[in-house]
């Protein structure tokens, strides 16, 4: 489910399987990806390790695989599930014309990236303007990014405009207590929020060029501004509050085609449908697996060998005490396959949890690593299974 996890692909070599390769994100500098590798490279293990990819916008592969066979990869939209009621039970209906003060909502992490600066500066402008608005800002906080937001709040005179709240699972309350979703964030792959807002059938004012457009129509189920441009967002909720009945129709057409196209069962289908294509597909060859990667799980895994073999002796003492109760033996014999899986582990790694590159049971080619099964045992590389 993303680029920068490739044990999943790791998994399937090992064991032999077809693997698919579900895509979330460019993995640019400005989204605020730092690879081990050179994002090329990175790309190259996506699109070697994958017998097909998906990809959460239909723009998503083709830009970051341009030469993948076009029947390898298609788009996969995640399933989101709607409210069926609002916060206080009544049923999900459409917006309702927009009240004063207007409060606006932006649900998403609290960071620089994100470039919540956006979202103040037009409620300055609309201050400005003579427009009563309030701003929300929920989600996980960057201590430092928050303190620089609250500093320009105090600037811009609109600190009791201003309200910061930390994340949590309820979002739909949020959203029930909001006029208008919007999003400062200038990149989106796919943009979560949007489809938020749109499923609680709020108007949702976003930034054009960005995967949101995928699926958005500017106009009619949400307005489009220029990223990372104020004025232009201002002019945009501007136009929600001097039109309610604009705000009510984009808010109703977006929960209806919302609804139509991130459903369960067209992403349901789709994934089934794929999957049964592949389940007797035997796995292409996979090119050579970097060192660094090689490198990194092993490393945890002897870690984790090492905690587990701390609790196979707990086990064992406590078992002693309470000589031997029914559920303790079942419980021991799981932490000593996985705590003997040690041993392994210590073949292929060094001392100090570095990979021994001189062992005979990895094949080096220039930096990069195949791990050769011994007979019929795999190294314990695949206790990721």
């Amino acid at each position: 489910n993303s680029m920068v996890i490739p044990y999943g692909a790791i998994a399937a070599t090992i064991l032999e399987r077809p693997h698919v390769w579900n895509l979330h994100e460019f993995g640019t500098a400005k989204d605020g990806f730092q690879f081990f590798l050179p994002r090329s490279e990175v790309l190259k293990i996506v699109d070697g390790f994958s017998d097909f990819v998906f990809g959460a916008s239909p723009s998503l592969p083709p830009t970051l695989l341009p030469d993948r066979d076009r029947k390898s990869y298609d788009f996969l939209y995640p399933f989101i599930r709607a409210p069926e009621t609002s916060a206080v039970g009544d049923p999900v209906a459409p917006a309702a014309a927009l009240t004063r003060p207007l409060r606006l909502i932006d649900l998403a992490s609290i960071s620089w990236a994100k470039q919540q600066q956006t979202d103040l500066r037009a409620v300055a402008e609309l201050r400005d303007r003579g427009h009563d608005v309030s701003l929300v800002l929920k989600g996980p906080q960057d201590p430092d990014y928050v303190a620089s937001l609250q500093e320009l709040a105090g600037r811009l005179e609109i600190s009791d405009r201003l309200e910061l709240e930390e994340y949590d699972e309820d979002i739909w309350t949020s959203l029930a207590g909001a006029d208008v979703v919007v999003i400062s964030a200038p990149t989106h792959t796919f943009g979560r929020i949007a489809v938020e807002g749109m499923l609680s059938s709020l108007p949702v004012v976003y930034p054009l060029g960005t995967g949101i457009d995928e699926y958005m129509d500017d106009g009619v189920t949400g307005l489009g501004y220029e990223a990372g441009n104020p004025v232009d967002m201002a002019n945009r909720i501007e136009r929600l509050i001097e039109n309610p009945a604009l705000s009510m129709a984009l808010g109703t057409a977006a929960n209806e085609k919302a609804r139509k196209v991130f459903h369960r069962a067209g992403f349901a289908d789709k994934f089934r449908d794929r999957a049964l294509r592949l389940r007797d597909l035997e796995p292409a060859p996979r090119p050579l697996l970097p060192r660094v990667i090689l490198d990194s799980l092993l490393t945890g895994l002897q870690r984790l060998a090492r905690e587990s073999l701390g609790l196979k002796h707990q086990v064992e003492a406590r078992s002693r005490e309470l000589d031997n109760t029914t559920d303790l033996p079942i419980m021991f014999a799981l932490v000593s396959v996985l705590a003997d899986a040690d041993v392994d582990n210590d073949e292929l790694l060094k001392g100090d949890g570095v990979l021994d590159v001189d062992n005979p049971n990895l094949v080096d080619h220039g930096g990069f690593v195949n791990v050769e099964p011994r007979g019929t045992k795999t190294p314990s590389i695949a206790m990721v299974d």
